[in-house]
């Protein structure tokens, strides 16, 4: 064999081979979220808590209604301390979150919204509440919404385990310890 033909004998592998590597398919990306809720899920992994998603239908009377309802004394100390919230508007999808909200599988429809959901903060929904189950005759249902809220809470840490734990790491790593003592607001 002269140089010429090893040269295209090599050419050639390495065309194939390129040509196999290619053929590999990427994996599969998880689905997009809107912004808010990237941030909102980013927020909940470092302060340990869940996400509240609010799903609104524009300016209705009922997505009026929750808005106040939310700044009741029952829902709003419970949503400071141990929920981040992100707000999403699928009729208009100008935040992109049309396809999210129907994944998750809350209403699109207008007569169905507001609706509220709730992530841990991997992104994996708890709990789905419809207008059906946040409205009565009687208006926005604050209690039971609380109530249902309150079932979904995460579990607090132990602050001696996770101190125990971060000085082992930080041994481990011959690093010094900064602890921070965040406030929720």
């Amino acid at each position: 064999m002269n140089r010429s033909q090893t040269g295209l004998l090599l050419a050639g592998l390495a065309f194939a081979g390129a040509v196999a590597a290619q053929d590999t398919k990427p994996a599969d990306k998880p689905p997009a979220r809107p912004r808010a809720v990237e941030q909102a899920l980013a927020k909940a992994q470092k302060h340990h808590r869940r996400v509240l998603l609010t799903v609104l239908g524009g300016d209705g009377d009922n997505s009026k209604a929750l808005a106040e309802a939310v700044k009741s004394q029952t829902l709003s100390h419970l949503l400071l301390y141990e929920f981040e919230q992100a707000q999403l508007h699928p009729l208009d999808d100008a935040d992109g979150s049309r396809d999210f909200v129907a994944r998750q599988g809350l209403p699109l429809d207008a007569s169905a919204l507001p609706a509220l959901a709730v992530l841990d903060a991997d992104g994996k929904q708890l709990l789905k509440l419809e207008a059906k189950d946040l409205f009565t005759g009687d208006g926005v249902q604050t209690q039971r919404i609380a109530d249902a809220l309150q079932k979904v809470v995460v579990a607090p840490l132990d602050a001696d385990a996770v101190l125990a734990s971060a000085l082992a790491d930080a041994k481990k790593a011959d690093k010094r310890l900064l602890l921070t003592f965040d406030a929720p607001w």
